[in-house]
């Protein structure tokens, strides 16, 4: 079973009282005993502080992805009159919602909710869709109406609708005995609909051993210093708590005086003060009664093992969990004698009248006083309690779901999509009606296989519906077809759409197919897909323009689809890789495919449930009336005792028509003068099919062998009631099934064919089945065999006529028809198009429609549709300034881009820091793979469960703004990580502006609540996780660690030399030169390169010093920049500038290569890094490295560089001299040691980090 449970118990003001933890141990017991069962947890975005919690929760006893949250336009609690519409229009929506996850059965864990809050719950608001079970507590506001309503004619009117709705469930879970009782005598409910399940206690109250220190800890701060009695509750009045006051007010003073009384709850102020006037006014001092707001189930369970006794006074419980918890923790337990506290407490003795304050006060008195019978009382409730378990509720629970799902209630017909006006038209069935259909395909005489399927389909489907055909050409044979059926154009049904019940598109690759793809956006129906891959009706309809289609594939397949064909000579051959089909499968109700390869295709092309709407239905074919062979044969020039090989449809390298051939040439079948190999079709126009004649015309027997070319469909019969063995070949299927091969079996023929595609999925009995992977002696011994032997041929076709009469008749594929639409149909009634049609008729406000379509968009994504990965480039697409850090992103995201892990879309995505949400890098990222982007939009992006949000660019201040939004994706079940290249701005503030460690520590914080953080180096990660160890971040949150890439020129590298970079270079190879990369920060070492190399150079050392980098923080004022102004002026003015002093400032990718080439040593003086991506770069190029000795400088270059200490001048100008004198004596450590991966590697290192299989 698929069970859907509603938890909005846990969520609601209720989620801190018992229901709410009754709810949530009642789904966590479902969860841990499902066994063979799925569980669904659905979850109201309208209480988004509890969603975390509640996912926490189920992590590791349920798949992320089966807890599943719905959005909603609120305010709706019912408190507030002004939000009855829009309580009206949620309630349908979150129907619908649950509906569209097809469950079996949907329970809800508290029905009578939504009074003062955001819950929303109802059963039945938008049909009868789904079988609905709930939990019942109890009946108190029903049979306590003049304590409860009398007073509050709001909330009356909001409970007794929830009676009405609770008539509308199917099962009833009672949580006492008494609960069920309620149902039956006050409700009149079935019995037989009503399960008194029961109620388990937490595993988390048990008797416990409390230390001394704790023990005087807790109590000393919640002021309990005497041996005390608990209550436990809501301060609900039938509670009971002021007969409770007044009995324990009633004690002897000396009782009173050596204990205290505890209430355990959550209290408003208003009711914390009602309670102690009271309590004064029974004249009981203020240290009597103690007062606790709300404590934590760890001190809960010290508090049961630590009280002298607990007491349950309620007049009306459902159950009383709280004296179950209390008796599991060993404590003597007294209560009411009225509802389910007999049932829970289980000793008639600790029993008392709530209504009869002396008889409570009595047994206090007992409890407080008599120690062998309290002890006794303790020695019963270990053992009564245990029966309470969790485990036994959902066993009985899950037993009555099955006998409900189970129950052979039908689900009631789907209504019109389009507004039919009357019942037929709604969809019922009467005495007089039947649906109407408007059916969608190309008639004779236009040349299609389809036009040719359809007229034999629509006879059959007659029987089962009112048919129209709509068409856009001049004219249709309607030879053959019943004259009930109309032909209407295309233009008409727009109009007229509304009169009918049913529309089925018939849709092939082919531009016959064209004027549907006009339709189906306004009128969604069924489709049938007689071809998986649609690229030749994309294509056609777009021109095959290279611009166009590249530009439309980014929305069918993604950006490394339209390079594909942005970048291949043959736009048409580029095309054909990708199916283009998306813009019909998620405008469809359901589709309609002939084989289950195609349903498998399906899944490969768009995730494991992409083809969730699809049904097969073979191929139909009538079987056909037995023709004259010999005339047949006679005609084609065939003699009687002649053996006819055919192989039936248009010549082409898929069809393996030259492995036939081979076989045929290479057999005895070919000097055999009797036998004749035939090709009915037309030859193939190119290379192939000018090779395949060419063979044919210089064999020896030529004459035995023939290409038709094309043939009219009289031609084609002839053949097929010739022929004596047909050979039906395939490779590189597209989902497509072969007609050829059903006209083969419907005509008797024995045919070969080899297991590829759908023909795998052909009936072995009727067919020859070769392997998919066929060697020509396998064929050629195929032909052998049946060659010699008529009486297998005969045994072969007759099988092969069997399974055509019973399986792909019209009249059984009309009623599988039937069956797929109807099915298809309800599932939309329950689902989206239900509810769109069901919101039409309410008068939503205009200012609230945008809302609702809002909810409508988060709620029912396109279907099917791969999963997104969204990639922040908010920094990169406003401005990139070519540093390290926009280096990274860019050779990240055009990995992902160009390979996208199989089922996932790369996305883009950027944000400002004005406006809540983000939208689609669409523009900018054709502009970076150099896409046409006219006509593209940056629309708003919406992300649903299974995606992920990845962090890319380093973007603070608009993350630490839009973590809002981020946290609601996060509810919604979004992954959301971000990469962190370091934390130094945090560990070494002084290195950079003023203020930025405070920014950088908000970031850090913010990310922290996500779900994951990926870290550029394993010292980044040794950072973070010290910094995040005073609980800055979630405590569910991982954190991973990756090494960047080395191979430059696969970042999205920059091109361009400068005029002079020839000079430059010669200059370079004029003594050992070394260089500096990165941009001129104040941490970055080069104040103390400058003036190491002044010393090299005064002591007579012949070295360069190149400097690559551009000037860091632009837009700050001087006095912020650090040593920025006095670094930029050293390195403008100094006096070997263009000498033995470069600095090469903003150069391309491309040029940097070659300065890395032309340079002897790369010094890495940095005080602080992430990562170190020029030591990297410098190891792939051979170049040796001298670099401070820092940690994860050892991390990246291991033994395979020189380091060094120190921040003194003279301390790098020494390790410098000590360098060349290595390097000239040859003892440098070898650079190309180092290990180093390359960016696809590194971005498969972060998709494993995310969630993403890598394969693309």
């Amino acid at each position: 079973m698929r069970i859907v449970i509603d938890l909005q118990g846990a969520q609601s003001a209720s989620g801190q009282r018992g229901i709410g933890r009754y709810s949530l141990n009642f789904a966590q017991a479902l969860a841990r005993n499902n066994t063979g069962h799925e569980i669904i947890i659905a979850l109201n975005a309208l209480f988004p502080e509890t969603i975390r919690p509640i996912r926490a929760v189920f992590e590791g006893v349920l798949p992320a992805e089966n807890i599943v949250v719905w959005d909603a336009p609120g305010p709706v609690a019912a408190i507030d009159p002004a939000n009855a519409g829009r309580q009206a229009v949620t309630e349908r929506i979150r129907e619908a919602f649950i509906a569209s996850l097809a469950p079996d059965i949907v329970h809800l864990s508290s029905l009578f909710e939504g009074f003062v809050d955001d819950a929303v719950t109802s059963i039945g608001r938008h049909g009868a869709a789904c079988r609905v079970s709930a939990t019942l507590y109890d009946l108190i506001p029903l049979l306590n109406q003049d304590q409860i309503m009398k007073d509050n004619p709001a909330y009356a009117a909001h409970y007794f609708r929830k009676l009405e709705d609770l008539k509308r469930a199917s099962l009833l879970l009672a949580i006492s005995g008494s609960a069920a009782g309620e149902a039956m005598d006050h409700l009149g409910w079935d019995p037989a609909k009503i399960v008194a399940v029961g109620t388990g206690a937490d595993g988390r109250f048990r008797r416990s051993d409390i230390g001394a220190e704790a023990r005087l800890a807790l109590l000393g701060r919640l002021g309990l210093r005497r041996p005390f009695f608990m209550y436990v509750s809501a301060p609900d009045a039938h509670k009971n708590h002021r007969r409770l006051i007044e009995a324990y007010a009633g004690l002897p003073a000396t009782v009173r005086q050596a204990h205290q009384l505890a209430f355990i709850g959550h209290f408003q102020p208003r009711e914390r003060e009602a309670f102690e006037r009271h309590a004064a006014g029974c004249g009981l001092a203020a240290d009597e009664l103690v007062m606790i707001d709300g404590v934590a189930d760890d001190d809960l369970n010290t508090l049961y093992n630590l009280a002298k006794g607990f007491v349950m006074p309620s007049w009306h419980e459902g159950f009383g969990l709280p004296a179950v918890e209390a008796m599991l923790c060993g404590r003597a337990a007294i209560g009411s004698r009225r509802a389910s506290l007999p049932e829970v407490i289980g000793r008639d003795d600790a029993l008392f009248d709530p209504f009869d304050v002396a008889d409570m006060r009595l047994v206090l008195h007992r409890l407080a006083t008599d120690d062998p019978w309290r002890a006794e009382l303790e020695a019963h409730a270990i053992t009564h309690a245990r029966q309470f378990t969790w485990d036994r509720v959902a066993a009985k629970a899950l037993e009555a779901f099955a006998r409900t799902a189970d129950a052979t209630a039908s689900p009631p017909p789907a209504p019109a999509r389009d507004g039919a006006k009357d019942g037929a038209k709604a969809g019922y069935r009467d005495g007089n009606g039947r649906k109407r259909l408007a059916f969608f395909s190309p008639m004779p005489p236009q040349p299609s296989g389809i036009s040719d399927y359809s007229m034999e389909l629509l006879p059959a489907l007659a029987a089962h519906y009112d048919i129209d055909i709509v068409v856009e050409q001049t004219s249709i044979d309607k030879d053959g077809l019943p004259a009930s059926i109309g032909v209407r154009s295309a233009a008409w049904f727009r109009e007229h759409a509304h009169d009918y019940d049913r529309i089925l598109y018939q849709f092939g690759n082919s531009p016959f197919h064209d004027y549907m793809f006009e339709t189906l956006p306004a009128h969604p129906g069924m489709i049938v897909l007689h071809d998986f891959f649609m690229c030749g009706l994309f294509g056609h309809r777009l021109q095959f323009s290279r611009e166009a289609v590249a530009r439309e594939l980014v929305g069918e397949h993604g950006y490394a689809a339209a390079m594909d064909v942005r970048d291949a000579a043959d736009v048409r051959r580029a095309l054909g890789n990708y199916p283009a089909n998306l813009q019909l499968l998620q405008g469809a109700i359901g589709v309609i495919v002939h084989s289950e390869h195609a349903r498998q295709l399906a899944a490969s092309w768009f995730g494991a449930t992409g083809a969730r709407d699809f049904v097969a239905i073979p191929l139909l074919r009538a079987p056909t009336q037995d023709r004259d062979r010999e005339a047949a044969r006679a005609s084609l020039g065939i003699g009687p005792d002649d053996l006819l090989i055919c192989s039936f449809g248009f010549l082409d390298p898929v069809k393996l028509n030259d492995r036939l051939l081979d076989a045929w040439l290479g057999s005895r079948l070919e000097s055999d003068g009797r036998t004749l190999l035939a090709f009915v079709g037309q030859n193939e126009g190119g290379v192939y099919g000018r090779a395949l004649a060419e063979r044919i015309r210089t064999s020896a027997y030529r004459d035995r062998v023939r290409i038709t070319g094309w043939t009219q469909r009289g031609v084609y019969e002839t053949y097929l009631a010739a022929a004596d063995i047909a050979v039906q070949l395939r490779t590189g299927s597209r989902g497509e099934t072969s007609a050829a091969v059903i006209d083969c079996m419907n005509h008797g023929i024995p045919t070969i064919v080899n297991a590829h595609g759908t023909m795998a999925e052909l009936d072995p009995s009727g067919v020859r089945m070769l392997p998919d992977e066929f060697r020509t002696d396998e064929l050629l011994d195929a032909l052998s065999a049946l060659a010699g032997d008529a009486g297998a041929r005969s045994a072969l076709g007759e099988r092969a006529r069997s399974i055509i009469r019973t399986q792909h008749a019209p009249g059984i594929c009309a009623a599988r028809y039937e069956q797929a639409i109807e099915t298809a149909y309800a599932r939309d009634a329950r689902g989206l198009g239900g509810l769109i049609h069901g919101l039409r008729a309410m008068a939503i406000p205009p200012a609230e429609q945008q809302r609702v379509a809002t909810s409508l968009a988060r709620n029912f994504p396109a279907h099917p549709r791969c999963r997104q990965l969204l990639v922040d480039v908010s920094t990169l697409a406003r401005t990139d300034l070519r540093t390290g850090i926009e280096r990274v992103a860019r050779a990240v995201l055009r990995q992902w881009l160009t390979h996208p892990p199989a089922g996932w879309r790369i996305e883009p995505v950027y944000a400002t820091a004005t406006t809540a949400g983000y939208r689609y890098a669409r523009q900018f990222t054709c502009r970076f793979l150099g896409i046409e982007d006219s006509g593209i939009e940056d629309g708003v992006v919406e992300a649903w469960s299974g995606d992920v949000f990845f962090g890319l660019d380093f973007a603070p201040d608009i993350v630490e703004l839009q973590q809002d939004h981020l946290r609601a994706w996060q509810n919604r079940g979004v992954k959301v990580w971000f990469l962190v290249h370091d934390l130094l701005p945090v560990l070494t503030p002084e290195m950079f502006p003023e203020g930025v460690d405070q920014g950088h520590a908000r970031w850090l914080r913010t990310i922290g609540r996500f779900d994951g953080i990926i870290c550029v180096s394993r010292s980044v990660l040794a950072d973070a996780t010290a910094w995040y160890a005073d609980g800055a971040s979630s405590p569910s949150q991982r954190r991973e660690w990756i090494h960047h890439g080395a191979d430059l020129m696969q970042s999205a590298p920059s091109r361009g030399m400068p005029d002079d970079a020839r000079q430059v270079l010669a200059r370079l190879g004029e003594h050992p030169a070394f260089l500096m990369v990165g941009t001129i920060e104040p941490r970055k070492g080069h104040l103390q390169a400058i003036a190491a190399f002044e010393q090299l150079w005064a002591r007579g050392v012949e070295a360069t010093l190149v400097i690559v980098g551009q000037e860091g923080w632009k837009v700050l004022p001087d006095a912020q920049r650090r040593t920025i102004p006095r670094i930029v002026e050293t390195l403008r003015t100094h006096p070997e500038r263009g000498r033995r002093l470069f600095w090469l400032e903003g150069i391309s990718d491309e040029y940097l290569e070659a300065v890395y080439a032309a340079s002897t040593c790369l010094i890495a003086a940095s005080e602080g890094e992430g990562f170190g991506l020029p030591l990297i770069e410098a190891a792939q190029h051979g170049l040796p490295i001298l670099a401070r000795d820092l940690p994860v400088f050892r991390e990246v270059a291991g033994e395979q560089a020189i380091y060094f200490s120190g921040k003194a001048a003279a301390d790098l100008a020494d390790a410098v001299e000590d360098w060349l004198a290595r390097f000239r004596r040859g003892e440098t450590p070898d650079p190309a040691r180092i290990p180093w991966i390359t960016w696809e590697e590194t971005t498969a290192m972060i998709g494993r980090h995310l969630g993403m299989g890598t394969e693309s």
